[in-house]
């Protein structure tokens, strides 16, 4: 697993999310205090999130932070 590949599933568990809850792009990158351009490079995996804001976007979203990270393959990362 690469470091690039790590911020592309983080974004796709990113947009699931927003999805499952009715939330949108836009939503969500006013709450980071982030552009709607530099939220879409996130979300497609071009730029990854921060811990701060994988944190605030899973609490905003009720979900385990943890659970993204397993998903996205930061374990895996870390053991390499």
């Amino acid at each position: 697993m690469t470091l690039n590949e790590l911020h592309i599933n983080l974004g796709r568990i990113v947009r699931e999310a927003l999805t499952d809850h009715s939330r949108s792009r836009r939503e969500l990158a006013e709450r980071l205090g982030i552009s709607e351009s530099t939220m879409a490079r996130r979300l497609s995996g071009e730029r990854g999130f921060n811990m701060v804001e994988v944190m605030v976007t899973a609490a905003w979203l009720g979900e385990p932070a943890g659970d993204w990270m397993k998903r996205a393959g930061m374990d895996e990362l870390a053991a390499a």
